[in-house]
């Protein structure tokens, strides 16, 4: 498995409670600082984030932008669950003794829905 197909399969997994993936692709001192807040966020309090996101919101595919042993960028659409609003999500991973040390997402709104003329749709990531 891929360092992509890992990242994105433990979070699919979380998104249902089941954190084991994520537990095992994670380093131990993971850590991120979130530029609103000034706050550090380990990994328990990014787990308690991203459920809360992952109940709000529904990511399509990815691609990846560039992936070596120590960095992952990829980029992925999330639909709001509650709204017709969609976004491009760009991830960037560090990674320390093969366990990811730091993630940053980039979000930005999109106009239009990104499966509409594509060969996916949202059902497929449900």
């Amino acid at each position: 498995m891929t360092k992509a197909e890992a990242f994105v399969k433990a979070w699919r997994l979380a998104a249902n409670g089941d954190f084991s993936l994520v537990d095992q692709i994670y380093h131990p001192q993971y850590s991120f600082q979130d530029e609103v807040t000034g706050i550090t966020i380990r990994l328990e309090m990014d787990k308690r984030v991203a459920t809360s996101i992952h109940k709000n919101f529904l990511h399509g595919p990815y691609r990846i932008i560039h992936e070596s042993d120590v960095f992952l960028c990829l980029q992925r659409y999330a639909k709001n669950r509650f709204a017709d609003a969609y976004h491009n999500v760009v991830t960037a991973i560090t990674y320390l003794e093969g366990k990811i040390i730091t993630q940053e997402s980039f979000p930005s709104g999109m106009d239009n829905d990104p499966s509409e003329g594509k060969n996916w749709n949202w059902e497929d990531y449900e």
